[in-house]
């Protein structure tokens, strides 16, 4: 443990790092975090009428969000 360090300075030291390497591989490998090129497109997925009581329900998904 660090007891000098406040644990909000470890946690935007570790944003900052992290922030950096993902910007190293999108500017030099030309990939994105998950691996796709960066002209790869996710897939979607689309539902509706998922709620028939509910006018205009719908799920979209794209990738894993």
């Amino acid at each position: 443990k660090f007891p000098e360090v406040d644990s909000y300075e470890i946690i935007e030291s570790f944003n900052v790092a992290t922030k950096d390497v993902f910007r190293s591989i999108i500017l030099n490998e030309y990939k994105r975090c998950d691996g796709r090129d960066l002209t790869s497109l996710r897939n979607i997925n689309c539902e509706v009428d998922m709620f028939k009581i509910l006018h205009g329900s719908s799920l979209f998904q794209r990738g894993q969000t």
